[in-house]
């Protein structure tokens, strides 16, 4: 450990950078009781930037630089242990970590460094790549996840419009690790992927109007037996759409950090507003993203809702339209926390028994007891031509009881012995 154990800290909504000695900065996340898995360390040129920027406010040489990301929670509690304020939308925060006796702990004194607006830019900079590169990870997560490949549903598909989505991840992934490999991005590198833009614009735009357009099929079909024969298709779909769009995000994402990198290289006084304009654009893109994704499920939600009669004519199809609706549900929460969407919690359908929508039908009006009546035959398929026919013949007595007390209009007591003599 460091004789002077210093370090320095730069915070804002991307998340929080420290740069020091690499043992005190291990001392002090051990001491936050930040998991080393949330630890991620920057790349040898951010280092190098970032312990340039803190040697001139602060005087501390930097040997190491990490990138963490706390909940609002733990991060309000370590700024009350360490003495600086903390909100959930406060402005960037930095200064330096001094601890005493050399020693890195909990009894630290904050003091706030005055940096420069160029030093603020390049170590917000690093916050931004460093938080969208943890989004990438998360996305590339739920993508091997997903039972297929993509490259052999895109094969298979033959979509004209993503037909260089493959090729194009190639070109990107590559240049991403020349960037970690050397730790900048060159105008060689760059001039290489800088095109791709406007496909992975098209890809995503095609996903998400895919997925639009099977929310619409949903909803016009709607709770009918129609949906049985269409929803195993429709879930195939959705998590076909879904992986494309995975795909394209993290793409879009990785190009996001090659061009902080380069913009860092080769126009760093361009950083501040560069860096603004990609958080921007990257946030108005997911929001879109989120609400295509919530009135899909939405829309799943309501289509899979089966009236109880349905369920007596059709009751295979009612199953498979539970079982699809649940798990495209499923697939589109996996999704949404894959991209950093929240969670989204739609209900969770629940196949109602055959014997269960009947007895309900039986127990409403007289209507209701000769839908039960028409419809079991229509599902004698999926329960037993013996069950089907008992249960018609019970419902239309159960009706023609129902139609005559209606007209004799008895009192309570006496409506109900008739009913029960139906029964009988």
């Amino acid at each position: 450990m460091s004789s002077d154990a210093v370090v320095a800290l730069y915070h804002d909504d991307n998340g929080l950078v420290l740069v020091g000695d690499n043992d005190d900065i291990l001392a002090l996340t051990m001491d936050w009781e930040v998991e080393s898995s949330k630890v991620r360390p920057l790349t040898p040129d951010m280092v190098a930037k970032a312990g340039a920027a803190v040697e001139v406010a602060s005087g501390i040489r930097a040997s190491s630089a990490v990138w963490l990301k706390l909940t609002n929670e733990s991060m309000a509690r370590v700024a009350a242990a360490q003495g600086f304020s903390h909100a959930k939308k406060s402005k960037a925060i930095a200064g330096v970590l001094r601890g005493q006796n050399g020693r890195i702990t909990s009894h630290l004194t904050f003091v706030r460094a005055k940096l420069n607006p160029a030093t603020v830019a390049s170590l917000g900079s690093m916050a931004t790549s460093m938080a969208i590169q943890a989004a990438i990870q998360e996305m590339a997560d739920y993508l091997k996840l997903m039972d297929a490949k993509l490259d052999r549903l895109l094969m298979e598909r033959k979509v004209e419009a993503l037909a260089e989505l493959g090729g194009i991840g190639s070109a990107i992934d590559e240049a991403m690790s020349i960037y970690e490999h050397l730790g900048s991005v060159s105008s060689t590198t760059w001039s290489k992927v800088q095109a791709n833009a406007t496909d992975l614009h098209v890809a995503q735009a095609l996903a998400l109007e895919s997925l639009r357009a099977l929310a619409m099929e949903v909803e016009q079909t709607g709770p009918t037996a129609k949906l049985g024969d269409i929803a195993p298709r429709i879930r195939k779909d959705i998590a076909f759409w879904l992986a494309v769009l995975a795909r394209g995000i993290a793409l879009q994402d990785t190009l996001y950090v090659l061009e902080i990198g380069r913009v860092m290289a080769d126009n760093p006084e361009e950083l501040a507003s560069h860096r603004e304009a990609i958080q921007h654009a990257r946030a108005k893109r997911l929001e879109k993203i989120h609400r295509t994704i919530g009135d899909l499920g939405e829309r799943l939600r309501v289509g899979g809702v089966m009236p109880n009669h349905v369920k007596v004519a059709h009751p295979v199809k009612v199953t498979r339209v539970v079982e699809s609706v649940n798990a495209a549900n499923r697939e589109l929460g996996r999704f949404a926390r894959g991209a950093q969407l929240g969670d989204l919690l739609p209900d969770h359908l629940v196949d109602v028994s055959w014997t269960g929508a009947a007895g309900i039908l039986l127990e409403d009006t007289a209507a209701g007891a000769r839908t039960l009546a028409q419809t079991a035959v229509s599902g004698a398929r999926g329960v037993g031509l013996g069950a089907a026919a008992g249960v018609k013949s019970l419902g239309d007595k159960v009706a023609e009881t129902r139609e005559k007390a209606s007209r004799q209009r008895p009192d309570h007591k006496n409506h109900r012995d008739m009913e029960d003599q139906a029964l009988r």
